[in-house]
């Protein structure tokens, strides 16, 4: 626990001196050293994150060598796992074969991209990384480590995305589904890169809302139609023949509205009245707004779509409060909503942590991540884990 608390206190810091207070020296410094930071606690760790764990499990019989792999090809890997995760983890292991150091890699990797990116396309940037810290961290690093090499290699295609150059958008998009399955969603964005904030896009949100029953009920049923690619149906077929476990109930659905709908959609109206530009994260926004409408009938299947636009949603958000406060000096009542909007976003992403673990019925769900305890120190690690 006191190294989450250290890194929270420390992205604090660094947000009063720098995004606050507009301070310079030490900038770059304070950057990289909370990048290190980050780096160090996701790769160091030790069975924290209920994946990791499989992950671990998986890694010692499931991964061939870099050079089975190049002799045998896929030909005796399980169909969830997608080539170029398998070819990740088998150079890893020709190097050094230890799951931690292939951890340790992967965090390397993802969290380089995701300070390349914040630093990139922010203003605010230490207030970014403390969002990320907040809403993205842990999952990001411990969780969804395949769909995580996904995102990185997507946030990298966002400078074509942004310029068009949609022959090179779409060499990204092919290398991110080659790592996730699930970066399938990344090739309709260009399709919906006209999307704007108006009434067409209000009527098609409420329409989806109000037929988003038929349409995933449907769905269900023309599984083999929706899901050609193998890994894919293999999850799907997972996360829907066991619906029970991953659909809300009525006090479900209304959380899963308020926290993945209502809020973002709060968060966008707020920008349109009071940033005097367009943000060119708005397509993304729009599509998570879609996505949010049929999370609350599978929390699980949509919100890993909703993954890919996790850091376009923080860089909105944002470069919303710093377009904000540079260009209206009248904004006590604006810093009290976005301070109510922020809070309502922390108590949607923890609101779970303090319930039961749906797979796992004697532990909370905050105790997959708490206590940390890292490689150094793993004769510390509950016996449960």
């Amino acid at each position: 626990m006191f190294i989450y608390l250290f890194i929270l206190f420390l992205l604090i810091f660094v947000n009063v001196r720098y995004d606050l207070l507009k301070k310079e020296i030490g900038y770059n410094f304070f950057y990289v050293f909370t990048y290190i930071i980050f780096v160090l606690v996701a790769g160091l760790r030790y069975k924290v994150g209920d994946d990791t764990i499989n992950y671990m499990n998986d890694f010692d019989y499931s991964y061939p060598t870099i050079l089975s792999f190049l002799n045998n090809g896929l030909g005796n890997m399980e169909s969830r796992y997608d080539p170029l995760w398998i070819l990740f983890v088998s150079i890893c292991r020709s190097i050094n074969d230890n799951f931690f150091f292939m951890q340790f890699i992967h965090s390397l990797i993802i969290n380089t991209v995701y300070f390349y990116i914040i630093y990139k396309y922010t203003h605010n940037r230490f207030f970014t990384l403390l969002l990320y810290f907040l809403f993205g961290y842990i999952y990001f690093n411990t969780e969804i480590m395949r769909e995580s090499m996904a995102i990185a290699v997507f946030l990298l295609s966002l400078n074509s995305y942004y310029n068009k150059k949609w022959i090179k958008y779409y060499v990204y998009a092919v290398i991110a589904m080659l790592f996730h399955s699930s970066a399938l969603i990344v090739f309709l964005f260009p399709l919906l890169s006209r999307m704007k904030l108006n009434k067409w896009f209000f009527i098609i949100l409420f329409t989806t809302i109000l037929l988003s029953s038929f349409i995933w009920y449907k769905f269900m049923d023309q599984i083999e139609m929706f899901f050609f690619i193998s890994s894919i149906q293999s999850k799907a077929e997972t996360y829907i023949g066991n619906s029970q476990d991953y659909q809300f109930n009525t006090n479900g659905i209304i959380y899963g509205l308020f926290i993945f709908l209502f809020v973002p959609l709060l968060i966008v109206f707020f920008a349109k009245q009071n940033v005097l530009r367009t943000p060119k994260e708005i397509p993304f926004i729009l599509v998570y707004l879609l996505l949010g409408s049929f999370v609350i009938y599978n929390d699980t299947v949509f919100t890993r779509f909703q993954n890919y636009l996790f850091f376009p949603f923080m860089i909105f958000f944002s470069n919303t409060i710093y377009y904000v406060k540079l260009y209206d000096m009248k904004k006590s009542l604006k810093n009290i909503i976005i301070s109510v909007l922020f809070l309502f976003l922390i108590i949607g992403k923890y609101y779970s942590y303090f319930k039961i673990d749906k797979f796992n019925n004697s532990h909370y769900f905050y105790e997959r991540y708490i206590p940390y305890v890292s490689i150094l120190n793993k004769d510390k690690s509950p016996s449960y884990k």
